[in-house]
């Protein structure tokens, strides 16, 4: 739909014509002209494409993971059938874990935040470092150019002071 008004409106733009909604005229779309969101073809439709999507952008929210079954989780639950007293022992346990796992939660999060300031460092010193090498750059050239000025100004110095000691001979002379 959003294609749509976007054509309308340079359409509109192109014919200068107030085609509003309360106008006489009504507006009219050659939808040959329409690409498809999916195969991005033209005068075809998404609603009619059976072509498979395109899901660069999106985040796909179905994922599968391979399910493992560790010994460990066999072994606990074989110890918990065989004696009753287990049920005492593993909530103190569970308890535990949910602190470490808490403290190690906020540890994390310290250290992703860390961790973005960290990256916001380097990426603020690869822009300082990329700005002076510019600066370095242009110094360079300049320091070229300014050479060669010198050294025509030298020149020019050594020409006006060969000039001024051959009019004081002629003045001398005279």
């Amino acid at each position: 739909m959003a294609m749509l008004t976007m054509r309308a409106r340079r359409f509109l733009k192109r014919t200068k014509r107030n085609l509003g909604a309360n106008g006489i005229d009504t507006i009219g779309f050659d939808m040959s002209k329409v690409k498809c969101y999916n195969c991005h073809r033209r005068g075809h439709f998404a609603r009619e494409c059976k072509s498979p999507r395109d899901n660069r952008n999106k985040e796909t929210t179905r994922r599968t993971f391979p399910a493992e079954v560790s010994t460990l989780n066999a072994l606990v639950s074989q110890c918990s059938s065989s004696s009753s007293g287990s049920d005492n022992e593993i909530a103190p346990c569970s308890k535990a874990c949910s602190k470490a796992y808490a403290t190690l939660q906020t540890h994390y999060d310290n250290l992703t935040v860390e961790f973005r300031k960290s990256q916001l460092d380097v990426l603020s010193y690869k822009t300082g470092l990329e700005s002076v090498e510019a600066r370095l750059v242009v110094y360079q050239k300049n320091e070229t150019v300014f050479e060669e000025d010198i050294k025509l100004l030298k020149l020019d110095v050594m020409l006006r002071d060969n000039a001024l000691a051959e009019l004081r001979k002629k003045f001398e002379k005279d």
